[in-house]
């Protein structure tokens, strides 16, 4: 074989190889692969506690606020856990009562977000409860097929997470 018709074939193979990078990487619109791996990027709306309301306790004023933020969710991981995750870290200007409390994890079932609390750090008054439920009720019903949240305390149903309010069956928006 002559070196032009190396050439020709070294172009061919290369070619080749390029069209099938571009037909194996090819993903849908807001899916990016990364490698093996697959992500997407989804808009949510995460409830932070308002800081006004938090230092005068006006109740004419709204508990939480809403803040809408840009998830990179790979291939097999939770919305509703990594939504949580954010819960635990807020942007710079708000502030949160998950900082110190430990998400176990969140299971989604039915329509319904299992909400697991590690018993260690689950203390406060009843503004820091009302806080956390209401941030975590709305936060999650705001996700695609979750329309309540039951909270759990080690892995089991709980009659409250901090002494103030009844947790013991699933909560709703309409709820709070």
């Amino acid at each position: 074989m002559n070196k032009r018709n190396l050439m020709i074939l070294g172009g061919a193979l290369i070619l080749a190889v390029a069209i099938y990078t571009i037909i194996a990487f090819v993903r849908p619109s807001g899916e990016r692969s990364n490698g093996d791996r697959q992500s997407r990027t989804v808009q949510v709306t995460i409830y932070y506690p308002n800081p006004e309301y938090v230092r005068t306790g006006k109740e004419e004023m709204p508990r939480v606020l809403p803040v809408e933020r840009e998830i990179e969710l790979k291939q097999g991981e939770s919305l509703a856990q990594s939504v949580m995750d954010l819960l635990a870290n807020p942007p710079l200007d708000s502030e949160t009562t998950l900082g110190k409390i430990n998400v176990l994890g969140v299971e989604v079932d039915e329509e319904t977000a299992y909400v697991n609390f590690s018993s260690q750090e689950l203390y406060g008054g009843s503004l820091e409860e009302t806080l956390l439920i209401e941030q975590v009720v709305r936060t999650l019903t705001g996700l695609p097929d979750i329309n309540q949240v039951q909270f759990l305390v080690d892995g089991e149903p709980s009659e409250t997470l901090m002494g103030h309010y009844g947790v013991e069956s699933p909560l709703t928006v309409d709820d709070l």
